[in-house]
C-alpha cells in the first residue's frame, strides 16, 4: 500500500470516527421539549419585566395603579404562553444519516483517489519544467505562424528545434521533412532527422537512420550536425575509436557555431578511456 492510499484510508477513518461519535452524543443527550424551554424564556421575561416595573415606580415614573395594570398584563401574558400545546424542539436522529453518510465517505474516497490522487499523475500535474512551458508556447506561436504563412523556412526550422528540445521526435521529423520539402534535401537538415529518428528508437541506430546519415555526409562530409551525431552514438555504443575519428572530422574543418573546445575535451575523454581498455 502506497502513501497516498494509507492517508486515504487515515482520513476516512478519522471522518467516520467523528460522523458516528457526534450521533452517539447526539443520542445519549436527554430529550427537552418547546414547552420546558419556552417556559423558562417567559419566565425570564417576565422576572426581567417585573424588575423593570418596580423600577419605574420607586423612580415615580407610573402610580400604584398603573403598575398594577402593567403587571396584571404580564402575568396574562404568561398564562397564555403556558398553556399552548406543547411541541418538540428536538428529536432524536436515527442511524439513517450516519450510515448515508458513512456510505459517501467509503465511496468518496476510493472515487476521488482514482481521479486525483495516482502517484505519476499527481507529479506530472504538479511538478512542471518552467523551460518546457516556455517551449511549448513558442511551438504554439510558431504553428500560428505556419497556418498563415505554410511556407515560412525559418518558422519549420524552428519548429523542428523546439520539438526536439521538449522531446517531441516524431514532430520534429515531421517538421525537417516539411522543411525538405521547400528547400530540398540539406545535410543539417538530414543530421536532425536522423537524430530525432534515433531518439525516437529508444536511441537504436537502425539502418534506416544510417541511410540518412550517408545521405547527409554524401552532401557535405564535414556536416557537423550529422557528424556530432554520429559521434556521440559510437561513443554511447562503446565504439570510442570511431567517435574519435568523427571529432577529429570536425577539428580538422572547423566551422562557426561549433565549440570546439569541447569537442577537443570529449576527444581526450575518449582517448583516455581507449588506453585503459587496451
Amino acid at each position: 500500500m502506497n502513501a497516498i492510499w494509507l492517508l486515504a484510508l487515515l482520513a476516512s477513518v478519522l471522518m467516520l470516527s467523528l460522523v458516528w461519535l457526534h450521533h452517539w452524543r447526539y443520542q445519549r443527550r436527554p430529550p427537552c421539549s418547546d414547552e420546558s424551554l419556552r417556559r423558562e424564556t417567559n419566565l425570564s421575561l417576565f422576572r426581567l419585566r417585573q424588575q423593570e416595573l418596580e423600577r419605574a415606580y420607586a423612580l415615580g415614573d407610573m402610580t400604584a395603579e398603573e403598575k398594577a395594570v402593567r403587571l396584571r398584563e404580564l402575568e396574562l401574558a404568561l398564562l397564555q404562553d403556558v398553556q399552548d400545546p406543547p411541541r418538540p424542539l428536538r428529536q432524536r436522529v436515527g442511524k439513517g444519516l450516519p450510515f448515508l453518510m458513512t456510505c459517501i465517505i467509503l465511496v468518496g474516497t476510493p472515487v476521488l483517489y482514482g481521479k486525483y490522487g495516482e502517484p505519476v499523475a499527481w507529479q506530472d500535474a504538479t511538478i512542471q519544467d518552467p523551460q518546457a512551458i516556455a517551449m511549448q508556447r513558442e511551438i504554439n506561436q510558431l504553428i500560428e505562424v505556419l497556418r498563415r504563412e505554410p511556407e515560412n523556412v525559418m518558422a519549420w526550422y524552428s519548429l523542428g528545434q523546439a520539438s526536439m528540445a521538449i522531446g517531441r521526435y516524431d514532430h520534429a521529423i515531421s517538421s525537417f521533412d516539411q522543411l525538405m520539402g521547400i528547400v530540398g534535401s540539406h545535410p543539417e537538415l538530414l543530421g536532425h532527422r536522423a537524430t530525432a529518428m534515433y531518439y525516437l528508437g529508444d536511441q537504436v541506430m537502425t539502418p534506416e537512420i544510417r541511410k540518412v546519415t550517408d545521405e547527409a555526409l554524401s552532401l557535405d562530409s564535414s556536416d557537423p550536425t550529422t557528424r556530432l551525431f554520429l559521434a556521440t552514438h559510437e561513443y554511447l555504443a562503446g565504439n570510442l575509436g570511431d567517435a574519435i575519428d568523427h571529432w577529429q572530422v570536425l577539428l580538422d574543418s572547423p566551422r562557426g557555431g561549433i565549440d570546439l573546445e569541447a569537442i577537443r575535451n570529449a576527444q581526450s575523454r575518449a582517448k583516455a578511456k581507449l588506453a585503459q581498455q587496451s
